[in-house]
């Protein structure tokens, strides 16, 4: 069928096993902008636009384009089904206009080019669609730019980029979609964004992989962003697999702002190189710096896994060809309330996510249900309807923790301090590095400095830390608060070298095993001494740390490196690409490897008199003193 300068509204017709060389294989549109309701396009052939092509066409090999306006259609509640398309669009093609699609499905489509299910356009709206096992070049669900709202793309596949949509050089807006099990060859296994400005408000990230094999190109499990400026804002992301980048991967020059989000579930989260991403209130496994943030496990509902093909009751390593996705519920769990997909109903947890009110206090609450303590939830159904109640706070009770419940990274040194409840006159503090938490004194004061208990006055290294604050009216009553918990940083601890490893002493590289105490260090314009040398002999795990100066850290055992986010990491936390601070800058990770075999010898370390850190390697890397 073609339409041509009309604007017809078609009802329940179905399009199938038409074919063309060229354009439209179901419907050609030209300058016409019909409605289509209840139809269904199957089997249809075309070079491009195998179910509809709307746009211009051209008048032959390298012709001009033939005079007509791309349309306008209007979709609702139409089928794409096993179209084929050589080029572009299995199931529709775009070439312009202000295309719109309410209710569509778009399966099993297939093309060499972009989009597999749709393609083409900046300005598309597509609402309520559904992309599902559509295979593609580029795109395999969606290859276009503009408004998806409560779309969901499931297992669509591409050879090289973008499995759930790919979005280059148009504005992309992304509220309440879904992208799980899709794939893609060399990046953005669920989404790629190039050129462009993306937004992502509650949208959902899980099983999404690329499965290249060069980690050159193999980046972006969940997104790979090269836009110029993406904001994703209550965002979930949670078993995503690439070989750099399982969640996130982005580039240099793309700005990345994240806030209220959840990434979970995957080992190297997020890979950036240049900007570094602002990140803010949300729950990184792994960590990161930024105001509100969290590591600690989200408590998701029923959460997605890797399976094997042939039996999905057993366990399966993402990178496995065999693997398939076994989609999930992330949902939070709630002692109070939380949302059933299946029984859509409310039901209780005997647990409750560290992630409910634990966003950005100045996000709008939105749709969240009563009670919702007044601050939004992290994660995809955060300021939504299926948000997931808030725990009640007793009329009296302690609240507003400080450090924020679920906190890492903090110091050793730090205060604890609270909001006093309704009518106490003193408080119960309970503290300790097990649960649950032991009482230590009553005070009138809404501060403690826990370290005071510890060696040498600071907590522990890495320790998970619980507290509860109980306070009592002036009658006496006793009002339970809730358990609090935070993890120390880590800092200090024994870490050793090898005697050849080399340390800047009086402005030379010195090997450590030469070393005196008394020699002189330059620290930053810092003049310090050394005030003694560790020395321990037996047999150790040696790792090499490569830089990208093709120089090479052996340390034995563990060691604390300063990284230029001016934050100490373990050798163990460490990871590919990570940028150590050195004496005039920072250096890049090339590689980390554990040696097959152990060491037997002697290791060294440095106490520095009037600081914590020297420098070693001929980058001059900053490491901590013991």
């Amino acid at each position: 069928m073609v339409i041509h300068k009309g604007n017809p509204t078609i009802i329940n017709c179905t399009f199938t096993d038409n074919s063309t060389r060229r354009c439209g294989g179901g419907i050609l549109i030209l300058s016409s902008s019909p409605t289509l309701i209840d139809c269904t396009f199957t089997k249809n052939y075309a070079d491009s636009g195998a179910g509809i092509y709307n746009g211009r066409i051209f008048g032959g090999p390298f012709g001009p384009p033939v005079p007509d306006e791309p349309g306008n259609p209007k979709l609702i509640n139409c089928k794409f089904v096993n179209n084929y398309a050589s080029f572009n669009g299995g199931g529709m093609y775009n070439y312009g206009g202000n295309t719109k699609l309410f209710n569509c499905i778009f399966s099993q489509n297939f093309t060499h080019g972009n989009g597999a299910g749709f393609s083409g356009g900046s300005d598309v709206v597509l609402e309520n669609c559904i992309f599902t096992q559509n295979i593609s070049g580029n795109g395999a669900g969606v290859s276009c730019g503009g408004t998806l709202t409560n779309c969901i793309f499931i297992n669509n596949s591409a050879a090289v980029y973008g499995g759930g949509m790919r979005s280059g050089g148009d504005d992309i807006f992304l509220t309440n979609c879904i992208f799980s099990g899709n794939s893609a060859g060399y990046s953005g296994g669920g989404l790629l964004s190039e050129h462009n400005k993306l937004i992502l408000i509650n949208c959902n990230f899980d099983g999404n992989k690329v499965y290249g094999e060069s980690p050159q190109v193999d980046t972006g499990g969940g997104c790979n962003i090269s836009g110029d400026s993406t904001t994703m804002i209550n965002c979930t992301f949670y078993g995503n697999w690439a070989r750099q980048g399982c969640a996130i991967y982005k580039y240099s020059y793309s700005n990345l702002k994240l806030t209220n989000c959840i990434l979970w579930g995957s080992g190297n989260g997020i890979y950036q190189t240049g900007v570094k991403p602002d990140i803010t209130y949300s729950n990184i496994q792994g960590g990161w710096e930024g105001e509100g943030n969290i590591e600690v496990d989200p408590l998701f509902t029923n959460p997605g896994y890797w399976a094997d093909a042939n039996d999905p009751n057993i366990i399966a390593e993402p990178d496995d060809p065999n693997a398939i996705w076994i989609d999930g519920d992330y949902h939070l769990k709630s002692q109070v309330g939380r949302y059933d997909a299946n029984s859509e109903s409310w039901v209780m947890d005997d647990v409750t996510s560290p992630c409910i009110d634990a966003g950005d206090p100045n996000s709008p609450i939105g749709d969240e249900p009563e009670p919702n303590g007044g601050i939004i939830n992290m994660g995809a159904y955060g300021g939504s309807s299926q948000a997931s109640l808030s725990t009640y706070i007793l009329f009296g009770q302690a609240s507003n923790p400080n450090p924020p419940d679920g906190s890492f990274g903090i110091s050793p040194d730090a205060i604890i301090s609270w909001s006093a409840g309704k009518d106490a006159v003193s408080h119960d503090v309970y503290f300790g590095l097990g649960q649950p938490p032991q009482f230590v004194r009553n005070q009138t004061e809404t501060d403690f400095y826990p370290g005071q208990s510890y060696s040498q006055g600071l907590l522990p290294s890495q320790a998970q830390c619980y507290w509860r604050i109980d306070e009592i009216d002036s009658q006496g009553n006793i009002t339970p608060g809730d358990t609090w918990t935070f993890k120390v940083m880590e800092y200090k601890g024994r870490a050793c070298f090898t005697g050849d490893t080399c340390v800047w002493i009086d402005g030379a590289a010195v090997p450590i095993s030469k070393i005196s105490a008394g020699q002189t260090i330059n620290l930053l314009n810092n003049i310090c001494k050394v005030e003694k040398v560790q020395e321990h002999e037996g047999v150790f795990t040696l790792h090499d740390i490569v830089l990208e100066s093709d120089n090479c850290i052996i340390v034995a055992e563990n060691h604390y490196f300063m990284t230029d986010s001016g934050r100490w990491f373990s050798l163990h936390d460490l990871k590919e690409g990570q940028r150590l601070k050195t004496s005039n800058g920072s250096v890049a990770i090339k590689s980390i490897t554990k040696r097959p075999l152990p060491y037997a010898g002697k290791v060294y370390n440095l106490k520095i008199q009037g600081s914590d850190r020297y420098m070693v390697g001929e980058d001059a890397v900053i490491v901590r003193d013991y």
